[in-house]
Parts: structure tokens; sequence; C-alpha cells
């Protein structure tokens, strides 16, 4: 996963806007670690890679159903729309909540992952 990415699930606040591309190459990796080929032969590990492909598509459907194109920016960023923070506030805080929550599940389990599959090679 490329470090723009990886800052995304780590660090952002999804109560500002985020660059599209930065939700892109997480999209194309939970599209490929589907794919049969991109099993592990451990259990363990793979057990790891499925918590994490849940989790990051958790995020990717809570992006997709409540951010939109940030109005002037050619469609590069998108956000939880800033109106709602005024308009319905309860909405957009719970929103924003959710998001940074499946962000930080996401990064921790593709962290584990990572970390776990690191483990077994030096053993």
């Amino acid at each position: 996963m490329n470090p723009r990415t990886i800052r995304l699930l780590r660090d952002h606040n999804f109560g500002w806007s985020f660059l599209r591309s930065d939700t892109e190459a997480l999209d194309t990796l939970v599209y490929v670690w589907r794919e049969p080929q991109h099993q592990f032969i451990d259990e363990e590990l793979d057990g790891l890679r499925k918590k994490f492909v849940e989790d990051a598509t958790n995020l990717l459907e809570s992006i997709d159903t409540h951010t939109f194109v940030v109005h002037g920016t050619g469609a590069t960023r998108m956000s939880v729309p800033s109106e709602w923070e005024d308009r319905i506030p309860g909405r957009f805080f719970e929103v924003v909540k959710e998001m940074n929550t499946l962000s930080a599940a996401a990064y921790a389990s593709y962290d584990h992952l990572i970390q776990r599959a690191r483990q077994k090679l030096e053993a």
C-alpha cells in the first residue's frame, strides 16, 4: 500500500476533505486481495488478510455513501458535506466518527497482518 493511503488510514480526520486518489490504492488492494491467488496458505495469515479486506471494505462503503466531491476541486477532493456541520450537526459528527473508527480499524488490521507476516518470515 502506498504511503499516502497509509497516512489516510492512520492519521486522517474525516471531518476534513481528502484526495480521492488516496482511496484508489485501497480500493484496488481490496479488489485484488479478494482473488484466490492472493490467499495465504498459512491459515492465520489468511484470516488476517480476510479481516483487513473486510475492514477496508467497510471503510470504502462508508466513504462511497457519505462523501461527495468538493466543489471547485475538479473532482480531486472528497468530503462529508461541510454544510451538514451547520444544518444537521448530529449527522455530520456521527458520520465523521464512523469513518474515523472504520479507518482506524482498517489500519490496525493491515498493520497486524504485516507485522504477523514479518514475524512468521523471520521464524
